[in-house]
């Protein structure tokens, strides 16, 4: 039951009682609204419907650069269309909210992943909860550069490098024997990592053997490598 509390009516002269509706912080009446990819926003945006205490718990706001266009949805429609999910943050804190049909579950656990106080699981109105923490490390992706310690290096001091993508780092670099690990940019999809590697490769293509993720470079080279890769890690921080 909504809880009441009585109040003068403002202007009033007779100074008459007026039941006031108290705010309940758990209705949904919040939209939020927010890019699917912050680093791509060809990619269009997911809405969430939400309520005042999820906002306050989550610490989020909608995303910059949105057009107006974007946000202004009816509440009819939103209500109407909005697939149901919960913000699990304890067995007994736990917060409904209403999404984007296509909000699928990668898509809005990215979304929430970005937010200063993420849930521990998100839970679709059909289908069973998950664990963000562990869906984070599937959506990863990784582009890294490695020294190949088999090879020697030349009389002038070339050595043999590697720059590759992986999901998994360590698992990855176990197939070239001894090695070590230069630098490393986290990225929130295979697709991203792709992307930035084709980029690196690209900058880096008078060093590299034909037809292969293999590089051959001086000291100066190495320091043109990553540099490239403190370039791509600023452009594409979450």
């Amino acid at each position: 039951m909504v809880k009441l509390r009585r109040q003068l009516y403002p202007g009033d002269p007779n100074g008459a009682e007026k039941q006031i509706r108290l705010h309940d912080p758990k209705k949904l009446d919040r939209l939020s609204v927010f890019w699917r990819d912050i680093q791509d926003k060809s990619k269009g945006t997911i809405w969430i419907y939400h309520s005042f205490e999820l906002i306050n718990l989550g610490g989020f706001k909608a995303d910059p650069d949105i057009p107006f266009a974007r946000t202004g949805h009816r509440t009819s429609l939103i209500q109407a269309r909005g697939k149901k999910w919960t913000a699990i943050y304890s067995n007994e804190d736990n917060h409904n909210f209403l999404a984007s049909p296509m909000a699928t579950k990668n898509i809005l656990a990215a979304i929430v992943l970005r937010w200063p106080n993420p849930p521990l699981q998100l839970k679709p109105e059909k289908g069973p909860a998950f664990c963000l923490k562990d869906l984070r490390d599937e959506i990863l992706s990784y582009v890294y550069i490695v020294e190949l310690i088999t090879f020697s290096p030349d009389k002038d001091g070339n050595k043999y490098y590697k720059i590759g993508k992986a999901k998994s780092i360590p698992k990855r670099i176990k197939q070239f024997g001894p090695c070590k690990l230069i630098s490393s940019i986290e990225l929130n999809s295979d697709q991203k990592s792709l992307e930035v590697e084709m980029q690196i490769h690209s900058k880096l293509n008078h060093l590299r053997r034909p037809d292969t993720e293999i590089f051959f470079m001086s000291e100066s080279g190495l320091e043109s490598a990553l540099v490239e890769f403190s370039r791509q890690q600023a452009n594409n921080a979450k």
